[in-house]
């Protein structure tokens, strides 16, 4: 799945506003459960029971929660997203997360342009 992340849109504005940089998103419905994420910087990353690294303080992104009537089909959902913003202190520790991980489901963006770093 190919992920991108618009510098114009409200919400990475809103970071930049706050300090943030960069845009972890990761594709934990991919996740092998290698856990080399885990072993480079178990600040963000954890185990959880199905095998699988948690980012943690991440955010879900790929739930559909749009209030709606229960006649009306839930959004078609992109899998397990989760997203977290951060700053320069986490950066090169969550990069060498993405660059460790054996399935590439851990993406990096520069907010300010969208460019994808990993």
């Amino acid at each position: 799945m190919e992920f991108k992340v618009d510098p114009n849109a409200a919400d990475v504005k809103k970071s930049l506003s706050e300090g943030k940089k960069y845009r972890i998103i990761y594709d934990r419905a991919a996740c092998i459960g290698a856990a080399a994420c885990v072993a480079v910087f178990d600040k963000r990353w954890e185990m959880a029971s199905d095998n699988k690294a948690n980012l943690k303080g991440g955010v879900e992104i790929s739930k559909d929660t749009s209030e709606r009537s229960s006649d009306v089909p839930p959004k078609p959902s992109f899998g397990d997203i989760w997203q977290l913003d951060i700053d320069d202190i986490e950066y090169e520790d969550l990069k060498t997360s993405g660059d460790v991980c054996p399935v590439n489901v851990i993406h990096l963006f520069k907010l300010e342009t969208g460019e994808k770093i990993i």
